[in-house]
């Protein structure tokens, strides 16, 4: 599989939204995996489909939409933003968060490309922190306190 057409099947499979299979991402992630957010740490196949079925467990609408892509080597960069509806965050209303992915990926002998490391990039602040009453709240008058 090339890197680009990796990066829309990453996409693709987001947006299909859970449950999630472990037969499902190993059509894009090897099986030992290891995979990084702001908030978590995971290692393995298995792993992160029980992580990705606990995070869109509640989620009511996910979508992600590819901004752009950069290929260096076996390292492949996705920027892209997401637009996410959950019931305890800004209302259920939809949040929009921008981010961008670091995935590493080997090629195999019949030209598979799988990826074994994912590393996510964003403001955990941007999607949580605003977005809860009392700490969102919060979170605005420091954020407006360091632009002064």
């Amino acid at each position: 599989m090339n890197p680009l057409l990796l990066a829309e099947s990453l996409v693709a499979l987001y947006n299909q939204g859970g449950p999630y299979t472990t037969e499902q991402l190993s059509a894009v992630y090897c099986a030992d995996i290891t995979f990084t957010d702001p908030a978590h740490s995971i290692a393995g196949l298995p792993a992160l489909c029980a992580y990705l079925n606990h995070q869109y467990g509640n989620v009511q609408s996910c979508h992600f939409a590819l901004a752009g892509t950069w290929l260096s080597g076996d390292t492949l960069f996705i920027e892209w933003e997401m637009a996410v509806r959950h019931p305890a965050l800004k209302s259920g209303q939809t949040i929009t968060v921008n981010g961008l992915s670091r995935l590493q990926y080997r090629t195999s002998a019949e030209n598979i490309s799988q990826v074994f490391l994912h590393r996510d990039y964003f403001d955990l602040g941007q999607l949580l922190y605003e977005n809860v009453p009392v700490i969102g709240a919060i979170n605005r008058q420091l954020k407006k306190g360091l632009t002064r």
